[in-house]
């Protein structure tokens, strides 16, 4: 816009001294653009820039203004770089055995229905899993791994009880990238997805469910039985409901 602006005022300058004639005159219609106009959206889209690198601050700081970690993206740290130091000299075992601590603090807590709370916990799990892999044995990593892995699918748990359906999903997803068979992650997804009206995505998400379990006899298969039925019983709820609001509208022409 603004190498526009700077057009249009060479081409205002320039075709005053033009000879009056037709051609001109069209030549001057074809290239004319507002001053006044770029002008102000200029300067609106300035402010527009202004606003969001605003936003985009105060996300990546998420309110500490000191706070510089090289985290995974939302993480629940203050950005303390003198608790950083202790994480990283401690032995990959140690941080395993703080991992599981925090997890069974965050399951502690979701017990109690304290959902926010334990998610802090379960954060917790995955900023020290990251340093893990500083020093720790294959071992190590696999504990590490499942760790992290139960730390998304707890986290996921939390969100659809705090109706942060957008949020369970994206955990879901990361459990899923780390196995591709976690019924429970499958199983969450789905009930996020129908709980935003998302029924066909729901309904495959319940199939994966099923098809993760195997001939493993888990207690989930209930769970995702009766999530079925909801599924169904929702579906026809919405279809009801859309059948009744276009047969009003018919009326009403009518």
């Amino acid at each position: 816009m603004e190498q526009n602006l700077t057009i249009a005022r060479a081409t205002q300058d320039t075709t005053a001294d033009d000879k009056d004639t037709l051609a001109n005159s069209y030549k001057r219609w074809d290239c004319y653009q507002d001053i006044d106009d770029l002008e102000a959206k200029i300067d609106s889209a300035r402010r527009d820039l202004s606003k969001l690198n605003e936003k985009i601050l105060v996300h990546n700081n998420s309110g500490n203004s000191d706070k510089h970690c090289n985290h995974r993206h939302r993480c629940s740290c203050q950005g303390d770089k003198s608790a950083e130091r202790k994480v990283v000299e401690m032995t990959t075992s140690a941080r395993l055995e703080q991992m599981a601590s925090f997890k069974k603090q965050g399951n502690d807590l979701y017990a109690q229905k304290k959902y926010k709370a334990a998610v802090g916990f379960y954060e917790k799990t995955l900023i020290y899993y990251e340093y893990c892999f500083l020093d720790g044995s294959d071992d190590e990593l696999k504990q590490a791994e499942t760790l992290r892995l139960q730390a998304y699918q707890n986290s996921a748990s939390c969100f659809l009880h705090l109706n942060l359906y957008p949020r369970c999903i994206d955990y879901c997803n990361e459990a899923l990238e780390i196995d591709n068979n976690s019924t429970k992650a499958w199983f969450r997804r789905a009930r996020a997805h129908r709980l935003q009206e998302k029924f066909d995505i729901a309904e495959k998400d319940l199939t994966k469910a099923m098809e993760s379990l195997g001939l493993d006899s888990s207690p989930l298969i209930n769970d995702i039985k009766r999530e079925m039925k909801l599924l169904k019983d929702d579906k026809r709820r919405y279809k009801e409901s859309s059948t009744d609001l276009a047969t009003g509208r018919i009326e009403c022409r009518e």
